[in-house]
């Protein structure tokens, strides 16, 4: 993909229309942070997301959303009334010049408006035109009322939470949106490079509740393999988080001395492991219940269901709540990382703010008074940025004029091929999130090679 890194990220010289509602808001703030330049069209009035919460109360600015604040980091605003015959005009001048248009609008709104990407695309060839809508543009839900909660639900991710005694439970603060977001502009940077192919744009169409199904990772795996859910989620939940013995369930969350501490324990796998290191570990400092006898470290060296009594385990249990009470959770981290255990801190925002593993990298940045989470990735030629707060509705009005209403002329190929067909991947990576890169590039063309070790 061909752009000007002089001025800085790696989609400087990208011009993005983003007339996205809350669904999609995301997908322009990563494209800003990516260096495109982004340009808000709001109606009369203002964006909806301007008006979501939670909320600052300031007392010289008045009360104002956080929620914007962060979703429209980077971006530029101006008004455009989209529903007049006026302000279609001026939107379809506008597209002439853009390389992206987002929107998020019901199926058929834009179609309504004039503004349906075959019309635009005669205007601009070049023209990647994303929508994102909860269920995609065609299909039996297309039309169906949808709120992030129940694509959330419907996307599979509720089945997966929650504990045994209750029903299934959503992450605090909704996701779907911001999944939904987040997939779109990765869709968008797959498109420019297809773009450098073909000279052609195309429609991208978004399903928020398909990008939730992204998010459960390998538990698509279980019903066909296994015929159900994976083990403690599900229906599965209800036969109690990880039960060790009969009546007998090792939570999950712990106490520790300054907060809490995630450890997984079981009889099996690297739950097990954690288990039997964790008692050694007790044992080697000094901690024992004299309750225990010489028993304490024979069980830990063949943990499996059935082999060690619930007496045993359920002490063991509590010199485990015991020993971490005890302990703060920089401690238990330590301990972790040299002891082979899946024990992590569960940091709370303002140990955040002050963890010196982001301060050391510079993470937090200030942008416009406001502190705000730094860009996730550290490119060492083309750097991303944060480069201004979040508008002020109207405040870049002028741009309209300013905006170019055409693209430079791209020679088309006779045909389209895939955007990463001909590069070239090693793949070292393992678990979750590596293979997962790699499969979505061999996906859009590129031949991947997948290093293994002999085991």
């Amino acid at each position: 993909m061909t752009t000007d890194s002089s001025v800085g990220g790696p989609l400087a010289g990208i011009r993005v229309l983003d007339l996205a509602t809350e669904r999609a808001e995301l997908t322009g703030r990563v494209l800003a942070d990516l260096g495109a330049r982004v340009l808000k069209i709001e109606p009369p009035g203002g964006a909806s997301a301007r008006f979501l919460p939670p909320f600052d109360h300031d007392r010289v600015s008045g009360e104002t959303s956080l929620y914007w604040a962060a979703v429209a980091l980077g971006k530029e605003s101006a008004v455009v009334d989209i529903e007049s015959a006026e302000g279609q005009e001026r939107l379809r001048r506008l597209v002439g010049g853009a390389d992206i248009l987002i929107e998020s609008f019901d199926p058929g709104v834009m179609e309504s408006l004039g503004l349906a990407y075959d019309r635009l695309h005669s205007i601009n060839p070049g023209l990647i035109y994303v929508s994102v809508t909860p269920y995609g543009q065609d299909g039996p839900l297309a039309t169906r009322p949808a709120t992030d909660l129940t694509l959330e639900a419907s996307g599979g991710l509720l089945g997966l939470q929650g504990d045994g005694d209750r029903p299934p439970v959503p992450v605090g603060y909704p996701q779907a949106a911001f999944h939904a977001g987040v997939q779109a502009a990765a869709d968008a940077v797959i498109a420019l490079n297809e773009r450098e192919r073909s000279g052609l744009g195309q429609h991208l169409d978004v399903s928020m509740q398909a990008a939730m199904v992204w998010t459960l990772m390998n538990a698509t795996g279980y019903p066909p393999n296994t015929g159900g859910d994976p083990p403690t989620s599900g229906e599965n939940r209800r036969k109690g988080r990880i039960e060790i013995a009969p009546g007998l369930v090792f939570p999950n969350i712990w106490r520790c001395k300054d907060g809490y501490v995630q450890a997984t324990m079981t009889l099996a796998g690297l739950g097990g492991r954690t288990l039997g290191n964790l008692v050694k570990l007790i044992e080697a400092e000094g901690m024992l219940s004299p309750s225990l006898g010489d028993g304490w470290i024979a069980w830990t060296d063949a943990l499996a269901p059935g082999s060690v009594d619930a007496e045993t385990l359920t002490v063991a249990r509590d010199e485990i709540a015991r020993y971490f009470e005890l302990r703060t959770c920089e401690e238990l981290m330590r301990r972790a990382v040299e002891h082979k255990l899946l024990v992590s801190p569960i940091r709370t925002v303002p140990a955040l703010l002050e963890w010196p593993q982001l301060k050391e990298r510079d993470y937090w940045e200030l942008v416009g008074g406001r502190l705000h989470p730094g860009v996730p990735v550290r490119l060492s030629r083309t750097p991303m940025r944060l480069s201004a707060p979040a508008p002020a509705l109207a405040e870049h009005q002028t741009t309209l004029s300013d905006w170019p209403t055409s693209q430079p002329a791209r020679p088309v190929a006779a045909t389209r091929g895939r955007p990463f067909e001909g590069l070239k991947v090693a793949d070292f990576a393992w678990v979750g999130v590596g293979p997962i890169i790699a499969k979505a590039l061999a996906d859009h063309g590129a031949t991947v090679v997948h290093i293994e070790s002999s085991t």
